[in-house]
């Protein structure tokens, strides 16, 4: 079926972590994002954004900041806050060249798995008069599927934009997309989104 009708003025297109370390030459969804033509997709989605006067908002991770040994941590995040792609500075943490941040695009910067865990991408959105989030990046079944989950149960229309999304496996994409997503959020591919921008 396909998608509704997106009012632009009232979404936002959310570009989740589209780091170097993720799915640049060597990043660990690099494979996927190919067989997804993840970067063509997204940049695509941008420019339709940008005629339409959709808001853009870039998601960049940064590496949890104040662990300490008993700290209310879970593992995943303790083990990356000394992964050498993700120190300030890094290679790993730049985004594609054919991504890079513009001027009147939002940048939120996220220590956790969510674009809305323990950031101000909430009240950004909706002092934008922002109710819809078309989410694309990776990984689908950690960044963008958390995102999307919080985003649900905040009040959002949810759009994932299927080819427009990659993981570290395309059998790990598909489980993301067949499962919880689903049910929280429409699924549709990139061409489909476009075509729905009103």
């Amino acid at each position: 079926m396909p998608v509704p009708a997106i009012d632009a003025a009232n979404a936002a297109l959310i570009i989740l972590d589209m780091h170097a370390c993720i799915v640049g030459p060597q990043g660990n969804a690099q494979p996927h994002a190919t067989e997804q033509n993840l970067v063509p997709n997204i940049v695509a989605l941008r420019e339709a954004a940008n005629r339409k006067g959709m808001a853009v908002v870039f998601v960049h991770h940064r590496r949890p900041r104040g662990i300490r040994d008993k700290g209310m941590v879970s593992a995943l995040f303790r083990e990356i806050a000394d992964d050498p792609d993700l120190q300030p500075g890094s290679p790993g943490l730049e985004m594609l060249p054919e991504l890079a941040v513009a001027d009147t695009d939002i940048v939120v910067e996220k220590q956790r798995a969510g674009a809305f865990a323990g950031t101000d991408l909430d009240q950004t959105l909706r002092a934008m008069g922002i109710n819809t989030i078309v989410l694309t990046g990776a990984w689908t079944n950690l960044s963008v599927e958390s995102t999307a989950r919080h985003g649900s149960d905040l009040g959002y229309r949810a759009i994932v934009v299927s080819d427009g999304t990659a993981s570290q496996s395309a059998e790990l994409h598909r489980v993301a997309l067949e499962g919880g997503l689903s049910m929280l959020a429409e699924i549709a591919p990139c061409n489909e989104v476009i075509g729905a921008l009103a």
